[in-house]
């Protein structure tokens, strides 16, 4: 029996699943593609300086930006971020995997790093508004005015967090099965950049559209049959 190459690309088709990855470097001077969410009402900004996005909390609960999808399920998001100004006392670089919600009621396992009451560390909290239903912590040194990198992974039910390429935190957590993603300051002033976010349902593009004299990457594929 003789297998055309419609049927031979046909049963290939299933095994050539590509992650796609979205990236901003906000070297266009804009973060159009996301949208703003402020969680309480006294304050914070959010804009796009010298080439980076910078998101102004002025109390200790959040303010970040936004996007993707509600049905994303395993993917990872990585940036550089450094936090300039301590304000509050919850005062942090953190975001938020498999949002859903909005501003008066939201879910997602919120990932952290910098001060908090209970100490100077990572964070992990599994949060139903207004619920923590899973809150853990890791002690390390935090430095204002120092860029580090920060990643966070979603893969099943297991969430986890990379400071400086380390693992840092993980957890497991069956109640948020999808969701978008977001950046956030609390009680800070923080910058991002570099931010590339990769996974199975997620669309390979460019956010940025100038560019700009700093290192990038590029990214290819090589697809051979």
């Amino acid at each position: 029996m003789k297998i055309t190459m419609v049927s031979l690309c046909m049963l290939l088709f299933p095994v050539l699943v590509w992650a796609g990855t979205l990236r901003d470097d906000f070297s266009d001077g804009n973060f159009d593609g996301w949208t703003l969410i402020s969680f309480v009402e006294d304050g914070g900004q959010c804009t796009v300086e010298k080439g980076k996005l910078v998101i102004t909390r002025f109390s200790d609960w959040s303010c970040g930006c936004v996007i993707g999808e509600e049905d994303w399920k395993d993917y990872s998001i990585e940036f550089d971020a450094t936090l300039h100004q301590k304000i509050g006392t919850w005062s942090l670089i953190a975001m938020g995997l498999h949002l859903k919600g909005n501003a008066q009621q939201w879910r997602n396992a919120w990932m952290s790093y910098g001060f908090r009451p209970e100490g100077i560390g990572a964070y992990i909290v599994a949060y139903d508004h207004p619920n923590f239903l899973q809150d853990v912590m890791k002690p390390m040194p935090f430095e204002i005015g120092k860029t580090c990198h920060l990643k966070g992974v979603v893969s099943g039910n297991k969430y986890q967090l990379y400071i400086d390429n380390e693992l840092a935190l993980q957890i497991q957590e069956n109640r948020f099965p999808s969701g978008k993603v977001r950046l956030d300051a609390n009680g800070a002033v923080v910058s991002f950049d570099n931010v590339a976010i990769t996974g199975d349902e997620v669309p390979d593009k460019y956010l940025s559209v100038k560019p700009r004299g700093k290192l990038s990457i590029v990214w290819a594929r090589l697809k051979t049959l």
